[in-house]
């Protein structure tokens, strides 16, 4: 695997037609500035990082970035694609193509990742309109609508989140039905929430309308501090299955204010030295839900999860470091929002490790910020990762509704 990032630089084109970019490293054949001036019918944005194979009787020498979302059919797009399809040892130039084609194109050739890699910008190959928005966290998916969907495609949309470990979808303006109809893709869904009930007649969909903050008090309890600061949380670590996963539906989104950031557990996890990792794969941490949700219990009765009455907040213990049971990638599992300490330390120096985590997990190197419009929908891996409201929007009305699908015990 060669690493092309370094060095690179940008070929622009006249100003007699659309501006366009190529990112190139190397000597760039003749044929390729033609290729893209001709074959790409809307502007193209360099990619961030293009890892290339080697392989064959020689290397690969010449790397080309392309970020568009339709190409148009050309002889020597076909033919460049063949040459990429007949494998390494054929040719000169391998093109990364982060494109939503037609479907009656040949795909490209797949982008594969550098396995030394813990965080890139290149992404699981996909058929989709996929843009990541940070480092190592969060992606845009378009061109897809939610409301009609089939196995191949929700398989695909599973391989991005998995790799990104959150994604949105812009402008999609589901119903309760087809928001709860897509969550169901996913896996057997959950009440909406252990101690708050749902929306009336929809047990499974769970809203949080920030602007009645008194309501809010008194119903959820310290739910309503949310709209101010930070509140870094995983949703319901508190109970013996959390979450899969959170799907959630931007209701009313305030004129200014009121994003959500995401936090990779994973990432954070693998930048901490090898011995601490190793210490922290030792122990284990209570999680309670009684400091957050106790008062609204007493003033709501039980609650109801996965089916079942929950008579009580009882703290469960997780591990420290989860691994994920489908990837198989380690990650933080600790939370300022329920978790109360480590069982093997005394209190004093679970204190201190906690609250080195809760700092490191959160940097900004770990982070991605969406800013919600009305009608997007965003899909979080509970698992893997830890979010906030940013609470900068004041008394601006804000609604969103979420679906939760059912986990498993964290190991």
């Amino acid at each position: 695997m060669v690493n092309l990032t370094k060095s690179v630089s940008y070929i622009g084109y006249g100003d007699a037609q659309p501006a366009r970019t190529l990112l190139h490293l190397g000597p760039v054949p003749s044929t390729v500035p033609g290729l893209l001036t001709h074959d790409v019918d809307e502007t193209v944005r360099p990619t961030h990082r293009i890892p290339v194979l080697t392989g064959g009787r020689r290397p690969l020498d010449v790397a080309v970035g392309i970020e568009a979302p339709r190409l148009r059919s050309h002889p020597r797009l076909d033919a460049l694609r063949s040459r990429l399809l007949a494998g390494p040892g054929s040719g000169d130039v391998a093109v990364g193509l982060t494109a939503h084609e037609e479907p009656a194109r040949s795909p490209t050739a797949p982008i594969h990742r550098n396995e030394q890699e813990t965080s890139t910008m290149a992404i699981t190959e996909t058929r989709l309109d996929v843009t990541p928005l940070s480092g190592n966290i969060g992606a845009e998916i378009r061109g897809v609508d939610l409301r009609h969907l089939d196995a191949d495609t929700v398989a695909e949309i599973r391989k991005v989140w998995l790799d990104r470990k959150v994604v949105f979808f812009p402008g999609q303006d589901l119903d309760q039905e087809a928001h709860l109809a897509f969550a169901s893709w996913f896996g057997e869904l959950t009440e909406g929430h252990p101690v708050i009930p749902g929306v009336d007649g929809y047990p499974n969909v769970f809203e949080i309308d920030y602007s009645k903050a008194r309501e809010l008090y008194a119903s959820y309890g310290d739910v309503s501090t949310r709209t101010q600061g930070l509140d870094w949380h995983t949703d319901v670590t508190f109970v013996e299955r959390p979450p899969l996963g959170s799907i959630l539906r931007a209701v009313v989104v305030p004129p200014s204010g009121g994003d959500t950031a995401f936090s990779n557990q994973q990432a954070a996890f693998e930048a901490l030295s090898p011995t601490l990792q190793g210490f922290l794969e030792t122990l284990t941490a209570v999680h309670d839900g009684q400091a957050a949700f106790q008062s609204a219990f007493d003033r709501l009765g039980p609650g109801k999860w996965e089916g079942e009455e929950l008579v009580e907040l009882r703290p469960v213990v997780h591990p420290v470091i989860r691994t994920h049971p489908e990837t198989g990638a380690k990650g933080l599992f600790v939370n300022p929002g329920f978790t109360s300490h480590i069982v093997e330390l005394r209190r004093a120096e679970s204190d201190a490790l906690l609250s080195f985590l809760y700092q490191h997990s959160v940097k900004p190197e770990f982070t991605v910020r969406y800013h919600w419009t009305a009608g997007d929908v965003g899909f979080w891996d509970n698992r893997a990762t830890q979010h906030s409201v940013v609470g900068d929007f004041g008394d601006q009305h804000r609604v969103i509704q979420r679906v939760t699908i059912k986990g498993d015990v964290p190991v």
